[in-house]
């Protein structure tokens, strides 16, 4: 309720306030349908966690989302997201990857709610595949310690690299672990007449693949340097 009153005045006087007199103001529903901002519609390889935004209307008081792994809405479960902010956007973690997902949005007010925005998607983005070992291959003898060049395929959706080296059993704690760009890598200072085991991943923003079968090999002593003569000099 709001209370009002008004008087009349002149240069040289005022008249008194009138009796107060009351208005109250009638609650409208929230009957404007949100607007869908981002992710762009049908837009592909997001990462995991995904900022719904929307436009903000003239009634509503929070926004309801809806996000879920098919178009049709037709069940009122299955859903990965069903709640409400009081803000035009709701950050979702942990979705899925290489999973497409449908969203819609609607604004609410105590008297009552909009429709739902109509149906979009997006796409997160796949994990990589488990790199395929080239070099050194299983078993392989005779690798230089202090030269050595692990080198692996290319796989989809990468965007690096982690390989780990160790000795003994695969169970053991990696001596050596590192992450690349690229799929070759130089590693030195290996131990000579050691075996050991190593395997490489793949990563991307939506997190890794699998480690690659664990290959062996065993290094063989370092070449030795050139020697340097020291007499006879060649002089007669």
């Amino acid at each position: 309720p709001y209370y009002w009153r008004v008087e009349a005045y002149s240069p040289w006087s005022s008249s008194g306030y009138s009796n107060a007199d009351t208005l109250t103001t009638k609650s409208v529903a929230a009957t404007e349908v949100p607007k869908q901002v981002s992710p762009l519609s049908g837009a592909m390889n997001l990462i995991p966690s995904v900022t719904l935004v929307s436009m903000r209307t003239s009634a509503a008081s929070q926004y309801h989302w809806q996000v879920r792994t098919d178009a049709m809405y037709s069940s009122m479960t299955g859903f990965a997201v069903d709640d409400s902010t009081v803000d035009t956007t709701n950050t979702i973690d942990s979705l899925r990857p290489g999973t497409k997902y449908y969203w819609r949005v609607q604004g609410v007010n105590p008297v009552g709610a909009s429709p739902f925005s109509s149906v979009d998607s997006f796409t997160v983005m796949p994990l990589p595949g488990t790199p395929v070992a080239v070099y050194p291959g299983q078993d392989a003898m005779h690798i230089l310690p202090d030269s050595l060049t692990l080198r692996w395929h290319t796989v989809q959706n990468d965007s690096g690299y982690v390989y780990r080296i160790w000795t003994s059993s695969p169970a053991q704690v990696p001596m050596i672990q590192d992450s690349t760009k690229d799929t070759s890598l130089t590693v030195t200072k290996l131990e000579e007449l050691t075996k050991y085991y190593w395997q490489v991943a793949a990563y991307n923003p939506a997190g890794s693949s699998g480690f690659s079968p664990a290959d062996s090999f065993t290094t063989t002593m370092n070449t030795p340097s050139s020697p340097r003569t020291l007499y006879p000099t060649g002089h007669p």
